[in-house]
Parts: structure tokens; C-alpha cells; sequence
């Protein structure tokens, strides 16, 4: 088959030529559904595996440090004023913030489609929650 869709005779053909000039397979896959492997690919459980080890990683080192003591009530002071600046901070920081993530939704909104626009928007206030969470 030559490019154009013609066979070496001159007769038209509806098949479409790939690359290299072999015709396009109609098939998803070359192995029918008894062969095709069932569930999640190696990486995707490499990668599942990996992040619920994250999150109990996390757990232990946050149920570690509650344990601790506090501290002295000096020790107990600074880490609340500590604290009161952190979470200023974070305000002031995500106010700022704030119109670029409304234009981001937007532009989203208008390029790829409004429904992806609104996963943007949903997703977006994830990280505010600790700064006015206090």
C-alpha cells in the first residue's frame, strides 16, 4: 500500500497507512480479553504502595511528636507566638494568591472547558484550610 491510500495496482483503498507504511491496526490490542492482564499495571501499584507508605510514615511521625511534652510555659509561649506569626503569614500570603488562582480558573475554564475550570477551583482551597483553620 502507498501512501494516499492506493494499493501498487492503482486501486483506492479506505484503509489509512501509518508510518512505515504499514496500514493502521483496527484493533485496541493485539491480545484478545482472555489474554489482556487483569487489574492495575506494575507502576500504578508501585506507586499506590508508595503513597499509602507515605501516609503511615506521616501518622507514626505525627503520633510520635503529640507524645512529646510541651514544654516549659516559656517554651509553650514562644511556640504560640510562633505560631500567631505562621498563621499570619499564611493569611497575608494567600490573599495575595487569591486573584491568581481566579484567573488560572478562568483562562482553565475558557481553554480546556468549564468543567475542568470548576476541579481547579474545588481542588484550589485545599491548601488554604490550615491558615484559616485557626
Amino acid at each position: 500500500m502507498l501512501a494516499g491510500g492506493r494499493n501498487r495496482e492503482g486501486d483506492e483503498s479506505v484503509q489509512p497507512v501509518a508510518t512505515g507504511g504499514r496500514p493502521f491496526s483496527t484493533e485496541h490490542s493485539a491480545l484478545s480479553e482472555t489474554q489482556r492482564p487483569r487489574g492495575l499495571p506494575i507502576p500504578s501499584l508501585i506507586a499506590l504502595a508508595a503513597g499509602l507508605l507515605g501516609l503511615i510514615v506521616a501518622w507514626v511521625v505525627y503520633a510520635y511528636v503529640r507524645r512529646q511534652p510541651a514544654g516549659s510555659a516559656a517554651m509553650q509561649e514562644l511556640a504560640g507566638l510562633i505560631e500567631e506569626g505562621a498563621m499570619a503569614f499564611l493569611r497575608r500570603e494567600y490573599l495575595v494568591l487569591l486573584p491568581f488562582i481566579l484567573l488560572v480558573a478562568l483562562l482553565l475554564a475558557w481553554g480546556i472547558g468549564v468543567h475542568t475550570g470548576l476541579a481547579y477551583l474545588s481542588a484550589a482551597p485545599v491548601p488554604f484550610s490550615p491558615a484559616f483553620s485557626a
